[in-house]
């Protein structure tokens, strides 16, 4: 059952959070995690906002644009693949 499992789980959390105490070193490193975490919110954030603002101007974009932009990424791609196909070769 559902309900069980997630219990069962749980309980192998709570006993591996008692097999490990809390150090300075985990304080650290999760107080840096938090950090990044927020630092990243605060500067992606508005971009991520900005970006959703300006998506229904994506409805007024010439077809023909579209159709050279997915090729330039296609052309992209294959010189990609190309590079990494070349380097295998040598390696």
């Amino acid at each position: 059952m559902p309900g069980q499992r997630a219990s069962a789980q749980d309980k192998e959390a709570t006993a591996a959070a008692k097999d490990r105490p809390l150090t300075w070193r985990l304080l650290l490193r999760r107080a840096v995690i938090l950090g990044v975490a927020w630092l990243v919110s605060y500067l992606l954030l508005p971009k991520l906002t900005r970006l959703l603002a300006a998506w229904p101007r994506l409805a007024i974009l010439a077809p023909a644009w579209m159709l050279a932009t997915l090729a330039a990424e296609v052309a992209s791609f294959a010189c990609y693949i190309a590079v990494l196909a070349a380097d295998g070769d040598r390696g």
